[in-house]
């Protein structure tokens, strides 16, 4: 016998078989471990510049200038800009 006869013959198996092969293919759809998207982290570019007496609003055009042209495209909207007095050590 060959699968359309058991089909016409015994619906009811058929429907059974068919209903199991689904479940059985849903719960090995769902124990499959995810490799395409793995646990990254994302991405962060740090540009640390030295201006000694510079006041805030020098360092703000120096750094988003610098954010423009290091990172053209991107979406840097907020640099960090340290309080005014600071100086950066490196």
């Amino acid at each position: 016998m060959i699968l359309s006869d058991i089909s016409v013959k015994r619906p009811i198996f058929a429907t059974v078989i068919s209903l199991l092969l689904v479940a059985f293919g849903i719960i090995s759809f769902t124990q499959l471990p995810l490799r395409e998207l793995p646990d990254i982290d994302p991405p962060i570019v740090s540009v640390n510049t030295n201006y000694p007496g510079a006041s805030a609003a020098v360092w703000n055009r120096v750094s988003h200038r610098l954010s423009r042209i290091a990172l053209p495209g991107s979406r840097v909207s907020n640099p960090s800009v340290p309080p005014v007095g600071t100086a950066a050590r490196g």
